[in-house]
């Protein structure tokens, strides 16, 4: 087995191309033909023809034949495709490594990518001048630096619900390759095609107050369902599938035992993972068939892996010894109904419709998929997981992000009547009339009490597995100078899943997404470091400035508290006589009514409020870690679980330790720069508010600033924007076709010709928009939702399971197989905004009705003259 993969294409003077590919996950080294007549992949697996025991045995077999002309080396094959006359192999040249996972997996990131073209001879179709410039663009998408891959663990799943057999069936949503590496996929060879991912891949070394090492890595996948740009991917398409959907997770790790009792099943003496222990994981804490980390077939939790040297020398434990880590996913993206936006000017708002007709088909769909997916490996029944969705819409009257949100609630009111999606909720926080008001510091701090008793009920998966080490001691990473990796089978257990998950979503899914997901994800740190015995938080404030903690912290937090409904995770209140508690239906937040006074209210009575529970001594689901003094759950004070989910801002700028806190600002400030590159082609605005944590633009014990930074901030976010605006109007579309063509999708528009003559069949399963504007172009005024048909539904609703036989817009999904689809949801909805702005989904003009010829004489006959003419050639 090798370490890496290796990829050689073989050009000859007479125009062959040979692919010689030496898959990591092989020991073999397979040379591929690509038919220099219909650009079809030729593979016999023959020994000492298409089989070899290395690259240069192949490679000197090609130049025995005289075939070898150029040679042109990379790291692997990301896939392959013929248009016409000419066929395409994508090579990766160079990459870096990103991550090395806790297992030893290493995670590469494309850093420069070159397209390999090869003309045929005698082509079955011949492509247009359109035709030709499409195969060009698609040669001339960015790819370097916005994907990655690993060839030897699956990434496509969150690392707590990947196992070593899901690497065979990787999470299709993710796969931006797909389409690409079928035909080289379907040879047969293991490991010739890694699933190359688009998004962001990044981890930093770091060392805690104690001097242990430990590794910090944050991953964000885009989903290729809904591919697009900023105008032209909104809200759900036919396949129900938001736009600018990403999936994070942050993954936390370290080596060593750690504290006795947190390691169970782990071998003191060899450092290894109980044999009976990883039987008996496998049978009750990650049964199989549970949810997104089961594929059809596995039995196991074992592979072969691939190591970095580095990691194996990290101090605490022993190479190959136990690896203990941490894993929390969210979600960001648009909202998850149908609508849209329209740009009619260079500046100013773009104007924001929603589809008349069955505006919420699909969101009952996306959020049971959604259910599903990061259901716990240790559930066996069919419940779905909580899902939490932070709206942070402008909610302010008069603001065009209203109507979006009224509605968004709306479907969210139906979705939630389901069988197992009750538990789906929404939170508003207006994170941009809360900077206004508040300003930057008090809204980070009010997000923080928003998100405390969600945070704290999800929890974080966190586990243990073993890491094998370099058998060669010299850490090469070229695909043919190292040998064979360890040749143990290696095994992952979660000891604890992770119970709940985040939604962001705004307009665009960019800035504003990332901000509140960062500031969330630093809590989520501390907790994840607490779990493994790491030391980022102290009690005395390294603040150089001493600014320590905010005295307005308590009086902050209860305000916040007030605002957002803060539930009580782990005390149920005993109210006063006449008090009676209720869920809101559409928040999912828990309100007070007075029956005394008919008034109702967010916060608890002053009687109700609970006292303080310390808990018993000893070891504890945390990892043995000690833990005091708990308020609702969440910790106020001291080393215990969620310690600085009650601090203010520059309490935990003073406590958290700074190398951790500028490693999450630099990642999360290229993942938010990334996303707005690929959905908006310009860099993400407001990013000064990051700096809140580190310091590096806020004065220590304040939280303005300095008033000259912040103008130079505006003045930039001004620029951006205004770019943004310039691009979405004159790029856009062009993107939009790069995108649909690097799929497969609508390859009968982008390539008729080849879908004429049968050219590489068609592309499916990637549905665009969906949604087109009326040929009006009116901008029709909008009005919200009905409020009293939302207890009473006159018709059935989608979201509620309802049915009805009007059919539904018929969409291909041919490349994108969705294993947990719910039933096909009917069209009528709940309620319909009765001056919403008409949207319709677009229709298939179906074959012409006559040749070019016969309309012009159509034209010009009379009324008596039949529509259809024959043409002169075709006359008998």
């Amino acid at each position: 087995m090798r370490h890496r993969s290796s990829v050689a294409a073989v050009e000859s003077d007479r125009g062959e191309l040979h692919l010689v590919l030496s898959p990591a996950r092989s020991v073999h080294t397979h040379v591929i033909r690509v038919c220099s007549t219909t650009g079809a992949l030729e593979y016999g697996g023959a020994p000492g023809l298409d089989v070899f025991p290395s690259q240069s045995a192949a490679v000197a077999h090609l130049r025995k034949r005289g075939v070898c002309r150029t040679v042109t080396e990379g790291c692997a094959l990301l896939g392959c495709a013929s248009f016409g006359d000419c066929a395409l192999a994508l090579i990766a040249k160079r990459t870096r490594t990103a991550v090395v996972l806790p297992n030893g997996h290493e995670v590469l990131t494309v850093t420069e990518a070159q397209w390999v073209r090869c003309a045929l001879r005698n082509p079955a179709a011949v492509l247009t001048r359109e035709e030709r410039a499409n195969v060009q663009a698609l040669t001339d998408i960015p790819l370097e630096n916005l994907y990655f891959y690993c060839e030897t663990f699956d990434v496509t799943r969150s690392f707590a619900h990947a196992t070593d057999e899901s690497i065979a069936s990787p999470d299709g949503e993710w796969v931006w390759n797909e389409w690409l590496a079928s035909p080289v996929r379907r040879l047969g060879i293991p490991g010739a095609c890694p699933a190359l991912l688009q998004g962001l891949a990044e981890s930093r070394a770091l060392t805690d107050a104690r001097g242990v090492e430990w590794r910090l890595a944050v991953f964000g996948r885009r989903s290729r369902l809904h591919p697009g740009t900023r105008y032209l991917a909104r809200g759900l398409n036919a396949s129900a599938a938001p736009g600018n959907e990403v999936e994070m997770e942050q993954l936390v790790w370290r080596r060593g035992a750690g504290e006795a009792g947190v390691d169970a099943g782990v071998n003191a003496s060899t450092g290894r993972i109980d044999q009976k222990h990883r039987e008996s994981e496998n049978d009750q804490t990650e049964p199989n068939g549970s949810g997104r980390n089961s594929p059809a077939g596995s039995s196991g939790r074992t592979s072969p892996v691939v190591t970095d040297r580095s990691e194996a020398s990290l101090p605490g434990g022993t190479a190959g010894g136990p690896v203990r880590w941490s894993s929390y996913v969210w979600r960001r993206g648009s909202v998850p109904i149908r609508w849209g936006q329209e740009v009619k000017q260079a500046i100013g708002e773009a104007d924001i419709y929603i589809a008349s007709e069955n505006p919420y088909q699909g969101t009952g769909r996306y959020f049971s998929r959604l259910a599903r997916q990061y259901r716990p490996g240790d559930v066996t029944g069919e419940e779905g997981l909580p899902v939490t969705c932070v709206n942070l819409l402008r909610c302010a009257p008069g603001k065009p992000e209203l109507l979006l949100s009224e509605h968004f609630h709306e479907a969210v009111r139906g979705v939630r009547k389901r069988s197992g999606l009750s538990a789906i909720t929404v939170l508003n926080f207006d994170w941009h009339a809360n900077i206004k008001s508040l300003g930057e510091a008090k809204t980070v701090e009010g997000l923080w009490t928003a998100l405390r008793s969600y945070l704290v009920d999800a929890g974080v998966s966190h586990g243990v597995c073993e890491a094998g080490s370099d058998p060669t001691g010299s850490g090469s990473s070229s695909g043919t100078g190292a040998a064979a990796a360890a040749a143990g089978r290696l095994t992952k257990m979660t000891f604890k899943w992770q119970r709940g998950v985040l939604r962001y979503n705004c307009a665009d899914s960019l800035d504003r997404t990332n901000l509140a997901s960062y500031f969330a994800a630093v809590q989520v740190l501390v907790e994840q470091c607490g779990l493994l015995g790491l030391e980022v938080v102290s009690d005395v404030s390294n603040d150089p400035d001493g600014a320590g903690a905010n005295p307005a912290t308590s009086a902050v937090a209860s305000a916040s508290a007030a605002t957002y409904g803060r539930r009580e995770a782990s005390v149920a209140p005993t109210l006063p006589p006449g008090w009676e508690s209720r869920l809101d239906p559409v928040t999912g937040r828990t309100f007070y009514i007075d029956h005394n006074t008919k008034t109702t209210s967010w916060t608890l009575p002053r009687a109700a409020q609970p006292e303080p529970e310390i808990p018993s001594g000893g070891d504890n689901a945390h990892g043995g870690l000690h833990r005091t003094a708990y308020i609702g759950g969440v910790s106020n004070a001291g080393p215990g679980p969620w310690r600085l989910l009650g601090s203010g801002v520059d309490e935990v700028r003073g406590k958290m330790l700074p190398a951790a806190l500028s490693a999450m600002c630099e990642i999360f400030l290229a993942n938010g720069d990334l996303h707005a590159a690929v959905y908006t082609a310009s860099r993400a605005i407001h990013t000064q508010i990051f700096h809140l944590l580190d310091g590096r633009s806020v004065k220590a014990g304040g939280s303005g600033g300095s008033s000259a930074y912040h103008a130079a901030a505006s003045l930039s976010n001004m620029s951006i924007s205004a770019q943004r605006r310039f691009l979405n109007m004159t790029q856009d579309v062009h993107r939009q076709q790069q995108f649909e063509m690097f799929l497969g999708a609508h390859r009968e528009r982008h390539f008729p010709s080849c879908s004429r003559y049968g050219g590489g069949g068609r592309g499916g399963g990637i549905v665009g928009g969906g949604l087109v504007r009326s040929d009006s172009g009116n901008n029709i005024a909008a009005t919200p939702p009905s409020k009293s048909s939302s207890s009473e539904p006159s018709s059935p609703d989608p979201a509620n399971g309802g049915s009805s036989t009007a059919p539904a817009p018929a969409f291909s999904t041919s490349s994108i197989v969705d294993n947990d689809a719910a039933p096909t949801e009917s069209t009528a909805v709940l309620t319909r905004p009765p001056a919403a702005a008409v949207l319709v989904a677009p229709r298939s003009m179906g074959e012409p009705l006559s040749p070019p010829e016969a309309l012009l004489a159509a034209g010009t006959a009379g009324a008596t003259t039949p529509l259809w003419v024959c043409p002169a050639g075709e006359r008998r």
